[in-house]
């Protein structure tokens, strides 16, 4: 699946000055919610 995400280049250039990938960031950042939600499991992440 593939989700994209509008976001303003002003706030993208400063994320990403601080992340580098931007998109692996926002991968590892979502999965982790979803396994505090009880989404995902630890196996799955």
């Amino acid at each position: 699946m593939q989700i994209t995400i509008e976001i303003p280049d002003t706030i993208a250039y400063e994320i990403q000055e601080q992340w580098q990938d931007l998109p692996r960031k926002v991968l590892e950042s979502l999965s982790i919610e979803d396994y505090k939600a009880g989404i995902l499991s630890r196996e799955q992440i």
